[in-house]
């Protein structure tokens, strides 16, 4: 009879210790599911910020008015995020994201021949690189708005600011500084990125606005719309040269803009209206 007792005693404590680890086992499940859940429930939250995350012109402030802390979610999207921007080399919003000067943002005052200071922030270091441009056409839409490039900014994830010289034969007047970035991330296909300055050009040149060889953004579009459209852009991931993608400047000689001169391999300047040709020495 003790042995027989003995033999109860150990089933239903083993029975006990088999329900416990089940227990257990089933709070474990439960908080496990509970984690990823939770893990699901954040990421998801955060999926549409991290989408948007890439970077713009924050130094001098542009129109959007965003200029200290970090980019504006809205325009820190590629152009093809603007209604009707499908074709980014293309759009209006490629030459600049809006289409008139902001009332609110005081237009940044700059010297022909002296320096001035760019800031952008990315919030995704996508490879790529940079370009600078001035247009007087003020009061024209976008359009119809003709640029010249002043700087290459090669490379521009690998900094966050830079200083660039205002070309010394620009003409004074009210003036429109454009910034894109060419983002190469997803090669051959290539994410724009652009903002607009609103500038008032202090200078002693005779030259007028009308004298500046100056081409449209996007009718014809002076950029590829892919790496395979006509000289296309490199793939900063190899497999091609590494030459930088986009026309001459007004002015070779500052602003690394040799890097897009004639005679370079990825020079854009057979894509310009008026027959393609350089910019005539200032």
């Amino acid at each position: 009879r003790a042995q027989f007792c003995g033999r109860r005693r150990r089933r239903r404590n083993s029975r006990w210790f088999l329900t416990q680890a089940a227990a257990q086992s089933e709070k474990v499940r439960s908080c496990a599911m509970r984690g990823v859940s939770m893990l699901a429930v954040v990421l998801g939250a955060s999926a549409p910020q991290l989408c948007r995350a890439h970077g713009k012109l924050t130094k001098p402030t542009p129109r959007d008015g965003i200029a200290v802390g970090r980019a504006g979610l809205d325009q820190n999207n590629p152009v093809s995020f603007e209604p009707g921007c499908s074709q980014e080399n293309t759009c209006d919003a490629f030459v600049c994201r809006e289409a008139a000067p902001n009332p609110s943002v005081p237009a940044t005052a700059v010297t022909a021949g002296q320096s001035l200071g760019l800031g952008w922030m990315f919030t995704a270091l996508h490879v790529g690189d940079c370009s600078v441009y001035v247009s007087y056409d003020v009061d024209k839409p976008r359009s119809q708005q003709r640029y010249v490039k002043i700087a290459n900014l090669p490379d521009c994830k690998s900094y966050a600011s830079a200083s660039i010289k205002i070309p010394a034969g620009l003409p004074a007047g009210r003036a429109i500084l454009r910034w894109d970035w060419a983002a190469l991330h997803v090669w051959p296909k290539v994410e724009f990125y652009v903002q607009c300055v609103d500038l008032d050009v202090r200078a002693s040149s005779a030259t007028t606005p009308g004298d500046l060889d100056s081409f449209s953004i996007t009718s014809p579009p002076v950029y590829p719309s892919s790496g395979n459209d006509g000289v296309g852009y490199r793939n900063a991931f190899g497999g091609t040269t590494q030459d930088m993608t986009g026309p001459s400047c007004f002015d070779e000689s500052i602003n690394d803009c040799y890097l897009t001169a004639p005679g370079t391999e990825r020079n854009t300047d057979d894509r310009r209206g008026g027959g393609g040709s350089a910019p005539s020495p200032p």
